[in-house]
């Protein structure tokens, strides 16, 4: 076998598997964990986890105040903002308190 040919041979399996860890790594990207999945969890998990480990965030429990609160301290902006509404919602609803009943 010439090496030409060894090159080829060894370059596809090889091919594959970067392409595979990109797909992982993609995937992994795509993962909201530890967030509770639902609306926007990718934006505040991309968001929140720019500062803070997600343990901070997730160990919480938000109502729209509250929320709207930290969004406005820790983003020093507006939670009436289109990424603030997003966030804020999301931790209301998705991270919000139990109710009574449930």
């Amino acid at each position: 076998m010439n090496t030409k040919h060894w090159m080829i041979l060894t370059a596809f399996p090889l091919s594959l598997l970067l392409g595979q860890g990109a797909a992982q790594a993609q995937k992994a990207n795509e993962d909201p964990a530890p967030f509770k999945p639902g609306p926007n969890a990718m934006l505040v998990k991309e968001t929140c986890s720019q500062c803070h480990t997600p343990n901070v965030v997730v160990t919480q429990t938000f109502t729209e105040e509250s929320a709207r609160k930290i969004y406005r301290k820790m983003m020093g902006e507006s939670p009436d903002t289109e990424r603030g509404v997003k966030i804020v919602n999301y931790l209301s609803t998705v991270q919000g308190e139990e109710q009574e009943g449930n």
